[in-house]
This record gives structure tokens, sequence and C-alpha cells, in this order.
């Protein structure tokens, strides 16, 4: 009897730690995409705001 209980308490425990990975996996993955769209945003508009002042022709 001892041994089935030992199996079910390893057993539950697995499953939350396996549930608590998942979810913190879950928010660590949004948060990189939010960082990523936002740093994208933000180079983005930086490039866009350059000056070329390159009047070279190839001709």
């Amino acid at each position: 009897m001892d041994t089935e209980q030992n199996a079910k308490q390893t057993t539950e425990y697995a499953r939350k730690t396996a549930a608590h990975s998942a979810l913190w996996m879950f928010v660590a993955l949004l948060s990189g995409a939010f960082v990523t769209s936002l740093a994208a945003t933000f180079g983005g508009k930086q490039r866009d705001r350059v000056i070329h002042t390159d009047n070279t022709s190839f001709s």
C-alpha cells in the first residue's frame, strides 16, 4: 500500500510540475514576442529618421 501511495504522490508532483513549467514557458514566450515587437517598432522608426546625404551617381 505504501508503494502505491508513493507512486500516486510522485505522479501528482510530476503533473503539477509539468503544468507550472508549461504556464511559465507560455508567459516567457509571450513576453519575448512582445519585447521583440516593441524593439522592431522602435528600430523601424529609428531607421526611417535617417537622412541619406550620398549624392554620388552611378553613371
